[in-house]
């Protein structure tokens, strides 16, 4: 792969060059006409014989993917940066603030967009959204529960959300039954 990136960065440098020269310049003469087209000839001859002569099947890419499985099944340790973040909503639960946004979680943590990003999305295999929500969520059944006497509305406002319409609709999407179905749910056990 490396020598064909290699070819196709001097077939387009030689075409930069001949296209400044300009064709005018070639058309005077055959000679001259002849030295872009060997030029061109040669570069992309280079670049079909480098495609045909590389070994490179179906096969090799399921073995690169297994590979891949496997570093990663090896590697399944949280990193120090996810660590720190699922101890920061344990113990500051900076979930509850309503439009928690990533870079919010930045600050706390002290570290780069990117990297929370990947502890989150890569590594916890959920999108930031998701994950708040899902501690929002989490953190509505223990009012729901434990604060039975609270309205539906002043737990959706305790849990972070700044609507009920989005705490009734992520609500039903973690729990799978409604906040009125759990909340009955668990009051006849």
């Amino acid at each position: 792969m490396h020598y064909l990136l290699v070819l196709f960065v001097i077939t387009s440098l030689a075409s930069f060059v001949i296209n400044i020269i300009g064709r005018y310049r070639f058309a005077d003469s055959l000679l001259l006409i002849s030295i872009p087209s060997i030029i061109f000839s040669v570069l992309l001859f280079s670049i079909g014989y480098v495609c045909i002569t590389y070994n490179f099947s179906i096969e090799d890419i399921a073995n690169d993917n297994k590979q891949i499985d496997d570093f990663i099944e090896e590697n399944t340790q949280p990193s120090e940066l996810r660590i720190r973040i699922e101890k920061l909503m344990e113990e500051e639960k900076i979930y509850l603030q309503p439009n928690l946004k990533l870079q919010d979680v930045v600050r706390y943590v002290q570290s780069n967009r990117n990297y929370v990003y990947n502890a989150i999305n890569k590594e916890m295999g959920i999108s930031f959204n998701d994950y708040i929500n899902k501690l929002r969520i989490e953190y509505a059944k223990t009012l729901l529960i434990k604060q039975s006497n609270l309205s539906l509305n002043e737990i959706a406002e305790k849990s972070g959300f700044t609507s009920t319409a989005s705490f009734y609709r992520n609500f039903k999407s973690f729990a799978g039954v409604s906040p009125k179905e759990f909340q009955h749910s668990e009051s006849t056990k």
